[in-house]
C-alpha cells in the first residue's frame, strides 16, 4: 500500500533517457557534452498505468566523474509541472541551480556497465530540497522536497506493481502558503521503458 497523500492520490513513474559515452570528466574529449534527463510521472492512482499523470518531476543530469562502476551525475535542474487531463503542462516551476550537498554535489550511481546505464539504476533519486521559480508570473514559486526510498516488495504471492519498482517521498508547497498541494510517502515508483505510458490511456 502507498503512504499518506495530500490533495491527490499519486503514483510515480520514472523515464530515463540517454546513456553515458565515457568515464572521464566532461572537459575530457572522451566524454562529450551529455545533457540528459530523468522524469518522474506522478499518477492519480498508484499502481495503475492507465491512470492520468497529474504531476511530473524532471531532473536534468550530466555525467561529471567516474570511479570504477560508479558515475557521479550532476543534477543541473529540477522542473516540476502540473499536468492537465489532456496531458499538457498547466503550471511549470524550475530550479536552475538545485543544491546537492553530499558526495561533492554529485549523485553517485552504481552501474553494472557505466557505458550503458539502466533505468533501474536511477530509481532512487537523492534528497533534493529547494525552491523552484514559477514560469508564469501569476503563480507562486514552489518549495519542493523529495527523495527516493527503499522499496519493500509485498509478501508473496503478491508482486511489485511494476517491472522495476522503488519508492518516493515528496512534498510540493507554494511559497508562503504553508499547505502542501501534493504530498506522499513511500509512493511506488515505476521505471518504465523510454516510451511514455500516456495520460489516462
Amino acid at each position: 500500500m502507498c503512504g499518506s497523500r495530500v490533495v491527490q492520490v499519486m503514483c510515480v513513474a520514472v523515464v530515463f533517457s540517454g546513456a553515458i559515452h565515457g568515464k572521464a570528466a566532461p572537459e575530457d574529449p572522451a566524454l562529450p557534452s551529455f545533457p540528459s534527463a530523468i522524469r518522474y510521472d506522478l499518477r492519480e492512482d498508484p499502481g495503475d498505468l492507465s491512470s492520468a499523470v497529474i504531476w511530473t518531476i524532471e531532473l536534468g543530469i550530466q555525467a561529471e566523474q567516474a570511479d570504477g562502476s560508479y558515475v557521479g551525475w550532476l543534477i543541473h535542474s529540477v522542473t516540476i509541472s502540473g499536468i492537465d487531463q489532456d496531458g499538457q503542462p498547466t503550471n511549470v516551476w524550475i530550479d536552475a541551480s538545485p543544491g546537492l550537498s553530499p558526495s561533492g554535489g554529485l549523485w553517485w550511481v552504481e552501474h553494472a556497465d557505466p557505458d550503458n546505464p539502466q533505468r533501474s539504476e536511477f530509481a532512487m533519486p537523492p534528497h533534493l530540497q529547494g525552491t523552484a521559480s514559477a514560469e508564469d508570473p501569476i503563480d507562486e514559486d514552489l518549495d519542493y522536497d523529495f527523495e527516493g526510498k527503499t522499496y519493500t516488495p509485498p509478501a508473496p504471492p503478491e508482486e511489485p506493481p511494476y517491472e522495476v519498482t522503488a519508492a518516493l517521498d515528496y512534498t510540493f508547497t507554494p511559497v508562503g502558503s504553508g499547505a502542501p498541494i501534493a504530498s506522499g510517502e513511500d509512493e511506488p515508483v515505476e521505471v518504465p521503458p523510454e516510451e511514455l505510458p500516456g495520460n489516462g490511456s
